[in-house]
């Protein structure tokens, strides 16, 4: 259903409440692109660490991390509206890949 169509048909009180809840999702996904930039950050730290500082890690770092932002990219562009329970589960796999990652890479450097 187009979204002009259906605040068309509704009142008042319905695009208050419309427009409150596109609020709260759009302060959740800053929340959440925030607390994903950090946590990148931390990750590029640490792997600065444990490669002792070349600059050849912050190249292939980037690298690997414009690739898979890329190709996160095309294949959100073939699909639809992904669905609650599909973004849910992928906020919880990045949830527990990062802190995975940034162990992996503590054990690297052990």
């Amino acid at each position: 259903m187009d979204i002009t169509n259906h605040l068309q048909n509704c009142t008042h009180r319905e695009v208050i409440s419309l427009q409150k809840l596109r609020e709260f999702f759009v302060g959740w996904l800053f929340a959440v692109g925030v607390i994903s930039l950090l946590g990148q950050v931390v990750l590029l730290r640490e792997l600065n660490v444990a490669f002792f500082g070349s600059e050849l890690n912050y190249i292939l770092a980037l690298g690997i991390w414009l690739l898979w932002t890329a190709t996160g990219a095309a294949v959100g562009r073939r699909s639809h509206v992904p669905s609650s329970r599909g973004v849910r589960f992928l906020l919880l796999l990045y949830a527990l890949a990062m802190p995975l990652s940034l162990i992996l890479v503590r054990r690297l450097t052990a």
